[in-house]
């Protein structure tokens, strides 16, 4: 039938990418706001159901996000700082979510930001909140066609102080049953920065990291997975602590590196705080 069994929360990172302009069909927030905002294909924020049964027809209904007008910038966040790193860009999107609900939102003052930068970003933002698109100025594809439609539309400044608020909602304090990344799923690039950094050492607590199949079988070819479990992380493929039963299985307090899993594991009733990854690593090593 030519289906591709991925099992992912990224599957651009799996050979699902779709081209500029593309009409798609996905179901998983954070790869929603990643294929509309960075890669500019469209989609809406589709169920299960509804993208299966386009993955059976070919054909999705044409309302919301496949239409120009409405991927229009409904709402302006302007920064008068650079956000540094994956931690404070997903801190950015925490907050463009929890105010922006479902709105199309457009930033300002960003100058740089990478792949792994901008999938916390869309992450964030969709999970807090419901945004399916966003808009970077001089950096997304269809930034700069947006810029006319920006008169008369709020504008909400932003500084590194409201990140920091934002941040304050996930400082649980103490020792961690477990540090985890990947949420979304670990790209190659994420994996292989696990593995240089705790090459020849030894974790005091548990690691898990978790990716796609794909990313998986090249990072096992290019000797990071070995790397990784001889360390003593868990690495996982096809799933993601976000769905697991982490309170049979004992635990209480997280370590993540995402704005994303810090949400839904603190929704489930964990406690959890944030860091860099390098930081999440440190810890691991530490115990």
């Amino acid at each position: 039938m030519g289906l591709m069994e991925t099992f992912t929360c990224t599957p651009y990172e799996a050979g699902n990418l779709p081209r500029a302009g593309e009409h798609v069909a996905w179901a998983e927030s954070s790869a929603e706001a990643y294929v509309n905002s960075v890669v500019a294909a469209r989609t809406n924020r589709e169920s299960g159901l509804s993208a299966l049964a386009s993955a059976i027809t070919g054909r999705t209904p044409n309302y919301g996000l496949h239409l120009e007008e409405n991927r229009r910038p409904t709402v302006v966040f302007s920064l008068d700082f650079q956000p540094q790193g994956a931690l404070e860009f997903g801190a950015l999107g925490y907050l463009i979510g929890l105010t922006a609900g479902s709105s199309v939102p457009y930033i300002q003052g960003v100058k740089k930001a990478g792949r792994e930068e901008l999938k916390a970003l869309g992450a964030a933002a969709a999970s807090s909140g419901a945004v399916a698109l966003y808009h970077l100025e001089n950096l997304t594809p269809e930034a700069s066609k947006m810029e006319k439609h920006l008169k008369g539309l709020e504008k909400i400044k932003v500084s590194r102080e409201d990140l920091e608020r934002v941040a304050e909602r996930f400082s649980a304090a103490g020792e961690f049953d477990c540090v985890f990344l990947g949420c979304p799923h670990c790209s190659l690039e994420k994996v292989r920065l696990a593995a240089e950094a705790l090459k020849g050492e030894k974790v005091k607590g548990r690691l898990w990291v978790c990716t796609s199949r794909s990313v998986y079988r090249e990072a096992e070819r290019l000797g990071y997975v070995e790397a990784l479990e001889g360390a003593g992380a868990l690495v996982l493929r096809d799933t993601c602590l976000v769905v697991a039963p982490l309170s049979s299985l004992g635990f209480k307090r997280i370590l993540t590196d995402s704005f994303k899993a810090a949400h839904y594991l603190s929704s489930a009733g964990l406690e959890v705080s944030l860091a860099e990854t390098e930081e999440c690593l440190r810890r691991a090593l530490e115990g």
